[in-house]
């Protein structure tokens, strides 16, 4: 994943993985000391993010059904606000087809291909990119 950004490796943070069918969320970390620097780099991140996951080109070596982003940032601690968020989780892929703003709904993993086992209705992971 780090590659096809063109991000560092250590960038990278995985904060969960569920068993079942591989649900992983992270965030991705950007070292800068201006707040507005961090923002638009990683607005860039993202957008790149979008783009291949709503291509079919990031290829994760398992089929990809859903994928979801959100930006979260922290202020630095000389400011009155611990953290800032935008809040809005956008949808890149839901069931397996390009949900994503922009993007044709084009149809990235044939859901009724894959089987998988779900209690109690179905996890929709949070990946924030921080």
């Amino acid at each position: 994943m780090a590659g096809s950004l063109g991000i560092h490796a250590s960038t990278i943070k995985v904060v969960s993985v569920y068993e079942g069918s591989v649900v992983l969320n992270y965030d991705i970390v950007v070292d800068s000391t201006s707040t507005n620097a961090a923002q638009k780099q990683l607005a860039k991140i993202q957008a790149k993010q979008t783009e291949q996951f709503a291509t079919g080109q990031m290829d994760l070596g398992a089929p990809i059904l859903d994928v979801q982003a959100a930006v979260v940032s922290s202020a630095p601690a000389s400011s009155s606000s611990s953290s800032s968020s935008s809040n809005k989780v956008t949808k890149i892929i839901s069931g397996g087809v390009v949900t994503a703003p922009g993007f044709e709904p084009i149809v990235i993993t044939n859901s009724a291909d894959i089987t998988t086992e779900v209690e109690g209705g179905v996890f929709v992971p949070d990946i924030p990119i921080m």
